[in-house]
């Protein structure tokens, strides 16, 4: 592995963060998050959240052109151990930066460098298909030629509770109306829920950002088939829809996990709650008080707390709530 405790190196990874936000301002402000919410660990986890790079061959990508990583040196290393590096790596200047110490080489004012957007999408852009009444996209493509003349179309449309992702062989824009009705994503290459596994789901609050989203993986695709063009290798119209495939499952499997971290979080803090709130034993009203300041509801407790924790609540605090909520009723019956 090439050396990576130089000052080239870790200057490359800290701009490398920082190209992650509009501003150092806004940089210092999430990376401090991050530490006030996981301490020591906190930038392997911002890392491992995918705030960076997702994907195996954008990794890959980073260590040879920023730190001059040769294929063979990267042979030696598994994908797992490869990614392990480079959390760490991340976990490192992290801390530099947050510290603002000797070895921070990002400071107020640095110059940011600007991500590179994929050269073919640099060449072509994205083109808007169909704007709604609002004049906002409902469909954008971005054509793309490999080296040996074969043409692909990538086109994105907003739909409901969807973002769909198709790999075209025409141009979509000469399609007519009722070909565009019938066409169907690329079922493997693309995903959703269980209804319907062809398409993006997105929990994104706004349009804009689930187009942009599905937009970057795109992008990505094009990068990667770039870069092995530039390396002499030709693509069938099936290898660059196999590209899309792989990147598409790729992500999908990092939300998944982000959605599986996320739940044993919550799951870990509302324990540790309900815990606290056991420990205090008889006074009820102490108790409450831990549960209404730190969020944790009674059905909140049924669905993360072990049931050894629940039982200890539900003869405690949460059988003096039931017990005030009879004795109200009973109050309020009698005025009447």
């Amino acid at each position: 592995m090439a050396n990576t405790n130089t000052k080239e190196a870790s200057k490359k990874i800290q701009e490398h963060i920082l190209n992650r936000f509009e501003s150092y301002e806004d940089m210092m402000s999430e990376l401090k998050s991050y530490q006030k919410n996981y301490g020591g660990s906190f930038g392997k986890t911002f890392a491992q959240e995918g705030n960076l790079l997702v994907y195996e061959s954008e990794v890959d990508k980073f260590f040879q052109d920023a730190l001059k990583q040769t294929p063979e040196e990267q042979g030696k290393y598994s994908p797992k151990e490869t990614w392990e590096l480079y959390t760490s790596l991340v976990q490192r200047e992290a801390a530099h930066i947050v510290s603002e110490d000797s070895r921070s080489y990002i400071k107020p004012g640095y110059i940011k460098q600007e991500k590179p957007m994929a050269s073919n999408a640099k060449e072509s852009g994205w083109v808007v298909d169909e704007k709604d009444n609002e004049g906002r996209s409902m469909s954008e493509f971005l054509p793309y030629t490999s080296a040996n003349g074969e043409k692909a179309f990538f086109l994105v449309e907003f739909g409901i509770p969807f973002v769909k992702l198709h790999c075209l062989r025409s141009d979509p824009s000469k399609l007519t109306e009722h070909e565009k009705c019938d066409l169907e994503p690329e079922r493997g290459h693309s995903f959703g829920d269980n209804e319907d596994p062809r398409s993006i789901g997105t929990n994104k609050d706004s349009r804009l950002g689930a187009f942009k989203e599905v937009k970057e993986l795109v992008e990505n695709t094009v990068a990667i088939l770039d870069g092995q063009k530039n390396g002499g290798k030709n693509h069938s119209f099936d290898d660059i829809k196999k590209c899309l495939g792989e990147i598409v499952r790729s992500y999908h499997a990092h939300q998944q996990n982000a959605k599986n971290f996320e739940l044993a979080k919550k799951a870990g803090y509302v324990q540790g709650v309900c815990e606290c709130v056991a420990a205090v034993g008889k006074d009820h009203a102490l108790g409450g008080k831990l549960l209404k300041e730190m969020g944790v509801t009674k059905e909140m407790a049924k669905e993360y707390a072990t049931p050894e924790t629940l039982k200890a609540l539900e003869s405690g605090v949460f059988a003096q709530e039931q017990e005030q909520k009879i004795e109200h009723h009973q109050i309020r019956g009698r005025k009447r």
